[in-house]
């Protein structure tokens, strides 16, 4: 790593040394000031006028934050829900990971983990189901078998968001259905299919192209929101 800022001190009878250490910085292209205080001599340098960019960024960095919490920028600070609105935001931005810090300042360790059981329990399930429904979507879009364990996952989705997944439901069965009747297993194909047409909303509500299910057993996506 490229040094940028220096700094040293002598007592006052050792003022030739700094001198010599103050030619040597200089070689090395630095800009060296001795300032003598208190019976003692101070040596500062820097590389070049640039070289405090970075602290000045860091100032800029940190007005900015004040400013956002100022006007209402929190962060990651709130209730459940505002909490959820808030990283809803980052996940329509296309952000996949987001790090938490919840042991700052003197924050006691009990109200550290209850700040984490709450999130826990009132904002993770959202974005862990909604990541749940996408797989799945993806998996029956590219024809996928679809099996058991896939049809559960998509019932307890739809037991949590009957109106967002009932599509994704309705194509799970469908896709699972289309499996059972390659295995020749005719009964276990129609039941599936029976289920899958219980799902489905009358089509004289939505119309012929409506109601979350494509030809061929397609998803819609698998969206859920809450």
């Amino acid at each position: 790593m490229r040094t940028t800022h220096a700094c040293a001190t002598w007592r006052a009878s050792g003022r030739a040394n700094s001198a010599r250490v103050a030619a040597a910085f200089r070689a090395r292209g630095y800009q060296p000031r001795l300032v003598s205080e208190g019976g003692a001599v101070y040596l500062f340098a820097q590389r070049a006028p640039w070289s405090r960019f970075g602290v000045w960024i860091v100032h800029l960095s940190l007005l900015i934050m004040l400013g956002g919490g100022i006007a209402g920028l929190r962060g990651a600070v709130g209730t459940p829900a505002q909490v959820r609105e808030y990283l809803r935001r980052y996940e329509a931005a296309g952000v996949d990971q987001i790090i938490f810090v919840s042991q700052s300042g003197k924050t006691r360790h009990e109200d550290i983990m209850e700040s984490l059981e709450l999130f826990g329990r009132e904002v993770l399930p959202e974005f862990k189901d909604r990541d749940a429904a996408a797989a799945l979507a993806a998996r029956i879009d590219a024809r996928e078998p679809i099996g058991p364990e896939d049809v559960r996952v998509a019932e307890d989705l739809f037991a949590r968001y009957p109106e967002q997944a009932r599509g994704l439901l309705e194509s799970a069965l469908a896709s699972s259905a289309m499996r059972e009747r390659a295995a020749r297993r005719f009964a276990e194909a129609t039941a599936l299919l029976e289920r899958a047409a219980a799902v489905a909303p009358a089509r004289d509500e939505l119309g012929p192209d409506r109601g979350g299910r494509r030809r061929g057993g397609g998803s819609d996506g698998g969206h859920v929101t809450s």
